[in-house]
């Protein structure tokens, strides 16, 4: 497609085990899912945005001001309330949230390994 600038090989190759790692963390978010049931998912599944605001910070030195982290706090807190209320919905709830926690701050490394290439 003349003209056309295609990205190098090695992004491209970044960018599949990016998305293989997405793979995983979705395999990872939807088994919790149906071990800790529906509620808890969507709940914990919303810390993506919480994570990804971390991890952003972290590993891309995204800077935060004070009141932006206080808003990251007060969303964390507010999904932590929210799942222990909801604690007995599934039937194996600690085990499926715990893959749902592993699944969605892998989901959210996902974004910011995506923007760390994208950004290059």
């Amino acid at each position: 497609w003349g003209g056309t600038n295609w990205p190098s090989a090695k992004v491209i190759w970044k960018g599949c085990g990016i998305a293989m790692f997405d793979i995983c963390s979705q395999t990872l978010n939807y088994t919790g899912a149906s071990l800790a049931g529906p509620t808890i998912f969507a709940i914990v599944y919303s810390s993506v945005t919480v994570w990804t605001a971390f991890f952003s910070q972290i590993l891309l030195g995204r800077a935060m001001n004070v009141w932006q982290w206080i808003s990251v706090l007060v969303v964390f807190g507010g999904l932590t309330l929210t799942t222990i209320d909801s604690a007995k919905v599934g039937g194996d709830v600690v085990h499926g949230l715990l893959l749902v926690v592993v699944g969605s701050i892998m989901h959210a490394l996902t974004y910011v390994m995506l923007e760390a290439i994208m950004t290059v």
